[in-house]
């Protein structure tokens, strides 16, 4: 399809705003989330719509495709977070003997949930509460020699920020828990 047509249609269907909210309306009730979640669905489902378009796919109904396109990604998302294993540090920086130590646990834990990527911070999640590194393994679905490697990089990202992990155990561990 043309870009020009591309766009002609987008414009069209965004100027829609009785099927945009009736777009929006329908998923939120059926998957029973937010606007806000339901709106970056929204959003997805637009830009799939538009690559599908300049690959030249021939979309017969936009409307009946952009809604099962919201729905389908939507549950998608819904069950990759599920089957996601529950941040194993949460509330984990409430113990401590002093505020500095409270103070510097939630910095290093700062640090792991907002600046480490999703496999380095599962792996130095779950070692620091203790997994074994063939447990976090098992847990991910990952090797064991995957699992040192990402305790590695979570490490050294964290010392990048100038964080000190000696805090935690987060020595790299060898076979049999040793350092």
């Amino acid at each position: 399809m043309p870009e020009a047509d591309i766009e002609k249609l987008i414009d069209e269907l965004w100027g829609d705003r009785a099927f945009i909210g009736k777009l929006t309306w329908t998923a939120a009730i059926t998957l029973g989330r937010d606007d806000a979640f339901v709106n970056d669905m929204v959003q997805l489902a637009a830009a799939t719509l538009v690559d599908e378009l300049r690959l030249g796919t021939k979309i017969e109904k936009p409307r009946a495709w952009l809604t099962m396109v919201v729905l389908n990604n939507a549950r998608r998302v819904l069950r990759e977070r599920a089957s996601r294993p529950q941040d194993p540090i949460e509330g984990f920086d409430r113990g401590g003997s002093s505020p500095e130590d409270i103070v510097a646990v939630r910095e290093i834990l700062r640090v792991i949930r907002h600046h480490l990527p999703d496999k380095p911070r599962s792996c130095i999640s779950l070692h620091i509460v203790g997994f074994s590194d063939r447990e976090i393994a098992d847990t991910l679905g990952i090797q064991k020699d995957s699992v040192v490697r990402n305790i590695e990089r979570a490490r050294a990202r964290i010392k990048r920020y100038h964080v000190e992990p000696d805090l935690f155990p987060l020595y790299v561990r060898i076979a049999g828990g040793e350092k």
